[in-house]
């Protein structure tokens, strides 16, 4: 079974679909911790061996033991980081990654919420930016921003909404897909599979965000059910990890198209360990993957291609609603 999708946690490893590790400030006991490189370095290798999505694809046993070798005579955890990096990338590909300890961690004191324009003649656009901060409140402030902004203009938006995420390169996807709700079907909306074929589904009900039926996101406002309305999703070379995600929920409903250009490609989950000096792994673990659970090939491809994608997405939904009137 796939691990809970818990992006805010990640002193235990835990699949999020971030690219980023989200996790607060974990204090270590580095002051009484004794630093052995054949432990340390053996405790990250099966960290990566559990869940690298592409292990199978590689000698592991080789890499495993060259990594050993490389590592026997290192003093300190940083003189294992170009090793582990290596073998990181070889296991979980270019959305994996090694972070090392930072003295100084963000404190995630503001976060950029969704915000609503209406564009005229039955059209809004919705932003949806990107999301870092592992604070719960912050979780709820932005999940309630787009229900409210939702909300704001349901009265005038007749025709269809415009979701962008151009400039979204992901964080968490859990308030993303909790903000957009409303204009999401209820039911599974996207899946996540690991190199076994396990799958894991994120799925909404009753307003909040499920996965494997456990509540992980939501908001306590209301607004109008618009999933009946058409959406036009504006993506970009930009949109990335969770803002992947956002763009393939969007695909299991009817009466959408996207607009704009080929997404990044780093449309897969990952699980992050704290090693014990502070820095954190970060392995790519499981595919993503639309309702019926057909796993995104890399970038996900524009329906649209448009130097002007918010101009042509206005043109299409325009003319959506022009024909459904007659």
């Amino acid at each position: 079974m796939l691990i809970a999708l818990l992006a805010q946690t990640a002193c235990t490893a835990n699949l999020d679909s971030t690219g980023d590790d989200l996790s607060p400030p974990v204090e270590t006991a580095a002051a009484l911790w004794e630093f052995e490189p054949n432990a340390y370095v053996s405790e990250a290798l099966d960290f990566i061996e559990a869940n690298g999505l592409y292990l199978e694809d590689i000698d592991w046993p080789a890499v495993r033991e060259r990594a050993l070798e490389q590592t026997a005579g290192a003093k300190s955890p940083d003189e294992t980081y170009p090793a582990l990096k290596e073998v990181i990338d070889l296991a979980g590909g270019r959305h994996s990654a090694l972070r090392e300890p930072n003295p100084n961690p963000p404190g995630y004191s503001f976060i950029h919420t969704p915000e609503a324009e209406l564009l005229g003649d039955g059209v809004a656009v919705l932003n949806i930016p990107a999301f870092r901060s592992p604070r719960p409140e912050h979780i709820e402030e932005y999940a309630e921003a787009g229900w409210d902004e939702i909300a704001r203009l349901s009265a005038e938006t007749q025709c269809g909404w415009i979701v962008d995420v151009r400039e979204n390169y992901g964080g968490n996807m859990l308030p993303m897909i909790s903000a957009v709700t409303p204009l999401l079907p209820e039911g599974t909306l996207m899946q996540f599979i690991d190199r076994d074929g396990n799958s894991s589904a994120v799925a909404a009900r009753d307003g909040g965000i499920f996965q494997n039926g456990e509540y992980q996101a939501g908001a306590s406002s209301r607004a109008a059910d618009m999933s009946h309305l058409p959406v036009a999703v504006l993506q970009s070379g930009s949109t990335a990890s969770s803002a992947e995600a956002v763009v393939i929920t969007f695909m299991s409903r009817d009466g959408v198209r996207t607009f704009g250009a080929d997404t990044a490609g780093l449309s897969t989950g990952n699980v992050t360990k704290t090693m014990p000096d502070g820095a954190v792994l970060r392995v790519t673990r499981a595919y993503m993957a639309n309702s019926s659970g057909v796993p995104a090939d890399g970038a996900l491809p524009v329906h649209t291609a448009s130097d002007d994608p918010l101009s042509a997405a206005t043109e299409w939904l325009r003319e959506t609603c022009e024909m459904g009137s007659r």
